[in-house]
């Protein structure tokens, strides 16, 4: 599933896309490619 993770770095919100099996996976996915990046929400996407 697609899923979107919103990430805050540096006083910007930035939105990051990715395909994962649960939420838990999507936002280790996120922190592997943004290591300093703080996870606001993660919300499934259905397009």
């Amino acid at each position: 599933m697609k899923y979107k993770v919103q990430l805050f770095v540096g006083g910007k919100v930035f939105d990051f896309y990715c395909f994962a099996t649960s939420n838990q996976d999507a936002n280790r996915v996120a922190k592997a490619q943004h290591p300093n990046a703080t996870i606001i929400s993660t919300t499934a996407t259905f397009l």
